[in-house]
């Protein structure tokens, strides 16, 4: 039978212990991936020993894990105050949840160093169920006019079982999507609380190092998988215009600028301390831009660099 790779299914779910099987479901589990690509790794041991010929012997099976990429739509849970469940999947790219539900209720996430998570994922794909336990991985926003807001996912886990055939679930139960999928449009951008500047794109990229973890003991001799470091990235290209109060030039590297993305009062993402590098000059069907990334820098008072926030 012909494997069609819309025909798929994702669920995750936080693990309980590391390397441990939460046991996701349909019911509370499923997320909406798109462009899901899951690829297994097995390393070959090679033995090219000195010989009379120049045959090889037999490689052997070394390490084993997962890599799994894919995107998901900046969808909210559809309840103020009630966690996303993608907000799994931030959790297990360094950050940390906190869940407001008095006064005005949200959901936020913010770069984390400590007490980090992973996630346990069922992935029908191909005909077959992988399951891939202690999952950490990285995460990149990207906002274009016009278009939904994205997330775009990787990440690296181990092998938590030999990958059965098994038939994709109908009962999957996702997000509320009608009416909480954040279109960039209509939105409130900030660059130093200038509110009027137009931007085609805003994107924030958490860069996360993620260090596997060798062991002897384990039997994919691999014990697992942290995030070790990150140098969070944020890009922006608004259309080039002379500003008395600031200038992109003149802050490269000097000022620190609060940037900001509000989609309607459904999603926002905050850097309060945007540290933008020398700005490049960019033709957009003939209009000249400033194309400028920068560093999104430790914001002390805070004790965090970068927020997402739902607040629907």
């Amino acid at each position: 039978m012909v494997q069609l790779t819309r025909k798929s299914l994702v669920l995750v779910k936080i693990k309980t212990t590391y390397d441990s099987d939460p046991t996701p479901t349909t019911a509370s589990n499923a997320i909406l991936a798109m462009d899901l690509e899951l690829k297994v790794i097995k390393s070959p041991v090679e033995r090219p020993p000195v010989m009379e010929n120049l045959m090889r012997k037999q490689s052997l099976l070394g390490e084993e894990m997962y890599e799994v990429s894919f995107k998901t739509e900046v969808v909210g849970s559809g309840v103020a105050g009630t966690a996303p469940r993608q907000g799994a999947l931030l959790r297990a790219c360094g950050m940390s949840e906190t869940i407001i539900t008095g006064g005005s209720p949200s959901v936020n996430y913010r770069d984390a160093s400590s007490n980090l998570d992973s996630v346990t994922f069922y992935a029908y794909w191909g005909g077959r169920l992988h399951k891939i336990f202690g999952a950490v991985g990285n995460v990149k926003l990207i906002c274009e006019a016009g278009k939904q807001a994205m997330f775009e996912y990787s990440f690296q886990g181990l092998k938590g079982a030999t990958p059965t055939v098994a038939a994709i679930p109908t009962d999957a139960v996702y997000d509320d999507v009608a009416g909480t999928v954040p279109i960039c449009k209509n939105g409130t951008f900030s660059y130093n609380n200038k509110t009027t500047l137009i931007t085609p794109m805003l994107d924030c990229d958490l860069q996360n190092v993620i260090s596997k973890r060798p062991s002897i003991s384990a039997t994919e001799a691999i014990a697992g998988f942290s995030v070790t470091d990150r140098n969070i990235i944020a890009s922006i290209n608004p259309e080039t215009s002379v500003e008395t109060s600031y200038d992109f030039y003149g802050d490269t590297l000097t000022n620190l600028r609060g940037l900001s993305y509000a989609v309607g009062s459904l999603f926002t993402v905050t850097a309060t301390k945007f540290n933008p590098f020398a700005a490049e000059f960019e033709d957009v069907d003939g209009i000249l831009h400033d194309k400028i990334s920068g560093q999104v820098a430790e914001d002390v008072s805070n004790g965090y660099s970068i927020e997402f926030k739902w607040e629907g």
